[in-house]
């Protein structure tokens, strides 16, 4: 799977022209502020539908406008396809081949990537939404029906929440959406759970590669629904022993809504006892097991959008990510402030595009 050709428009500062690319290494340099980031958060738009930067659609739309879009050509192996991602403040469209899809389900599957930023850093420091988030997104590259049990659950978990904000006398009227949430609960912790178990296994492989003597990395899903309530009947058994608490503290207390994923470096949880180098380590092994999972599973590559990522490393691990995610024949894309990133691809044919105020145009190519 690989991206042929990107058209913009009206997004950021990004010109309203298509922009081609290459099937392998594709290394974006420009200074500052001059678009690199745009473009890769482009690209993960029309693969994810959504920004890896901000949850604000008007932070998209360039200044002065109401609308923008992205669109682009993406070939796998069923042929090419044309994806769309329309955007306005109040919401998105999704197109495939031109007609307008009915539900960001049908859309996503089409287009996989997989993305790599100094922002992503934080992962295992942050708060449990983010890693939350991490899982989700990348269970529905894998299982693109999982966004679907998640939109159910968020929109019944919005609705309970304001019933227990706003004050009830009647625990009943908690009843019709409790119903709804341990339908979609259930199968939300078992996916998580399931694929916390398949990058388990690929994650700590690789970051036993990156840093021999660390000790065993290890990943794990804390949530409050225990073993024991794996049944509808057990689950709702619960939800109704919850009421009272949940009606005192006007919030809804149980389901996957307070799941996190738990990551242990030896005997020691990593999130407190970590160094800033040994969680860099493991954010770039949960990438790189990622990777290696979709490509497991759907027999093909994602595309891989690595960031500004050499200011967050040192060399040695710089090298080693380089070394592993360059193993494979994977359309990458990679920013920098200069041409020096395309050391990185020794060994590899690259393409070398420069931003600049927003235009972004080919300046070499080279297919050694």
């Amino acid at each position: 799977m690989y991206l042929k050709s990107l058209r913009p428009y009206q997004f950021r500062n990004l010109e309203d022209r298509s922009v081609t690319f290459e099937s392998g290494v594709n290394v974006i340099v420009g200074q500052n502020g001059q678009g690199k980031t745009n473009l890769v958060e482009a690209i993960y738009l029309l693969a994810l539908t959504k920004s890896f930067r901000t949850s604000d659609s008007s932070e998209l739309i360039r200044w002065g406008e109401k609308s923008a879009s992205i669109f682009g050509v993406v070939a796998g192996s069923a042929g090419d396809v044309e994806l769309g991602v329309a955007i306005e403040e109040r919401g998105r469209g999704f197109y495939l081949n031109g007609q307008k899809l009915k539900t960001v389900t049908n859309f996503l599957g089409h287009f996989i990537g997989v993305c790599f930023s100094p922002t992503d850093l934080a992962l295992l420091q942050g708060a449990p939404a983010g890693r939350r988030k991490f899982l989700d997104k990348h269970i529905a590259d894998l299982t693109p029906a999982h966004m679907g049990s998640l939109l159910t659950y968020n929109r019944a978990l919005q609705n309970k929440n304001k019933l227990l904000k706003e004050g009830i006398h009647n625990p009943a009227l908690l009843d019709s959406w409790n119903q709804i949430l341990a339908k979609e609960a259930l199968r939300i912790v078992q996916e998580r759970e399931e694929f916390v178990t398949l990058l388990q296994a690929k994650a700590g492989k690789i970051y036993a590669e990156f840093c021999d003597g660390d000790g065993t990395l290890t990943l794990g899903l804390s949530t409050n629904i225990k073993s024991g309530l794996r049944s509808p009947e057990a689950l709702l058994s619960e939800y109704e022993r919850y009421k009272g608490r949940e009606i005192a503290i006007g919030n809804a207390l149980l389901g996957p809504h307070r799941d996190d994923l738990t990551v242990t470096l030896g005997s020691r949880d990593a999130r407190a006892f970590a160094s800033q180098g040994q969680c860099r380590s493991i954010v770039l092994a949960l990438t790189l097991g990622v990777i290696e999972l979709l490509e497991a599973r759907r027999g093909e590559s994602p595309v891989v959008l690595l960031d500004d990522v050499n200011s967050e490393l040192d060399k040695k691990r710089s090298d080693a990510f380089f070394s592993l995610v360059l193993q494979q024949n994977r359309q990458i894309f990679v920013t920098g402030t200069d041409a020096s990133v395309s050391h990185l691809t020794v060994g590899k044919g690259y393409n070398v595009l420069m931003a600049e105020a927003g235009r972004v145009s080919t300046v070499t190519a080279n297919n050694s």
